[in-house]
């Protein structure tokens, strides 16, 4: 298994999709309306629904290449997109 240089970089990119949200509020019991309720999301600060932050540190988790040791240290960069429209 290769391990990771001092220097070396890498990328993930990981979609969280609705339904993987919906999946994260059956599994977690966690159903706010900021996730799970467009309408209401739309009239918060985000402007729509927000992922879960557990679900996003897992997406974090993730961001491993396959077949790579973990690395000492990792720097997770979340960027939040959305379809949603703030008015």
């Amino acid at each position: 298994m290769p391990v990771a240089s001092v220097g070396e970089t890498a990328s993930h990119e990981v979609q969280v999709t609705a339904e993987a949200i919906d999946a994260f509020a059956e599994l977690s019991g966690d159903e706010n309306p900021i996730h799970l309720d467009e309408a209401y999301a739309a009239e918060t600060m985000f402007g729509g629904r927000v992922a879960h932050g557990m679900l996003s540190a897992a997406a974090a988790c993730a961001s491993r290449p396959a077949g790579v040791a973990s690395p000492v240290s990792r720097q997770s960069t979340i960027r939040s997109t959305s379809s949603g429209s703030r008015s």
